[in-house]
C-alpha cells in the first residue's frame, strides 16, 4: 500500500531535502499528495514579550526559508506540495505528529542527519515514538567519492 498523504517535517537540512525527494517519489507512483511542515519552536516566555502579529509574520518566513529546498526538491521529482507552519512552545516532534493526525497524513518523512541519528532523544526518534502514522527517515546523501 502507497501513501495517499505524506507529511515532510523539514528543517532546512540536506537530509530533509532528501526526505522530500523520496516522497515526492512515493507520492508520485501513488498519485498521492505531498504536504511540507515546518515547525518553529517558540519559548512561552517569548511568547508574552513580543506582538502576535509579528511572531506570526517572523514564523510565515522563516517556514517559507526552511521549506524552499524541499520544494524545490518535490518539484524536481513532479510533485507540487502544500504548505503548512506549525508554532510550539512544546517538542517539535510532538507538533509534527499532531499536524499528520489533523492533515489526515500516512507517513511522516523526516531527514536525519549524523547527529540526529546518534541521539535517542533526536526529532526522528521521538517522532517514531509519539507518532500515530508511520515514519521514514531518511539519511543526508552521502559524499561522493574522490
Amino acid at each position: 500500500m502507497f501513501p495517499q498523504h505524506v507529511l515532510v517535517a523539514t528543517d532546512g537540512s540536506e537530509a530533509s531535502v532528501e526526505a522530500a525527494r523520496v516522497a515526492g517519489r512515493l507520492a508520485r507512483v501513488a498519485g498521492g499528495r505531498v504536504t511540507v511542515l515546518s515547525v518553529v519552536l517558540l519559548p512561552p516566555s517569548i511568547l508574552d514579550l513580543v506582538d502576535r502579529d509579528a511572531v506570526q509574520e517572523v514564523t510565515a518566513l522563516t517556514a517559507r526559508e526552511l521549506c524552499s529546498g524541499a520544494v524545490d526538491a518535490l518539484r524536481e521529482v513532479g510533485v507540487e506540495a502544500a504548505l503548512e507552519t506549525r508554532r510550539t512552545a512544546l517538542g517539535i516532534a510532538n507538533a509534527v505528529a499532531d499536524a499528520a493526525r489533523e492533515l489526515g497524513c500516512d507517513l511522516i518523512a523526516v531527514g536525519a542527519t549524523g547527529a540526529s541519528r546518534a541521539l535517542v532523544g533526536s526529532v526522528p526518534g521521538r517522532l517514531a515514538s509519539v507518532s500515530q502514522s508511520p515514519v521514514l527517515v531518511v539519511p543526508a546523501p552521502a559524499a561522493p567519492l574522490r
